[in-house]
């Protein structure tokens, strides 16, 4: 699986959860997260280069360990974002920012 688009849902990761090796996009829409569970994601996806991530509830302090983004979209409302390793965000979008 290269592309995984979700909506309207609440996404809870199992405790044995080994990521998507070659997930390049991902979207996630108007879902419940928790920050642990978006952070884990996102560090598990090592191919990922396109992250959407719009109307979401639950996460406030976004962690992102990414080196291959390209595309970052952030449209919510959150605390903090932080990316640990990252070389190419070549487009990044937040909208409605901060607490």
């Amino acid at each position: 699986m290269v592309f995984l688009d979700l909506h309207d849902c609440e996404f809870k990761l199992p405790r044995n959860f080994n990521g998507f090796g070659c997930l390049t996009d991902l979207i996630l829409e108007n879902i419940s997260i928790s920050d642990d569970d978006f952070s884990s994601v996102v560090s598990k996806c090592p191919l990922l280069k396109r992250l959407i991530f719009m109307v979401f509830y639950g996460c406030c302090h976004l962690k992102l360990n990414a080196p291959r983004l390209q595309e970052l979209v952030v449209e919510g409302v959150f605390d903090d974002i932080h990316l640990e390793k990252y070389s190419r965000v070549g487009h990044l979008v937040r909208r409605f920012g901060r607490r």
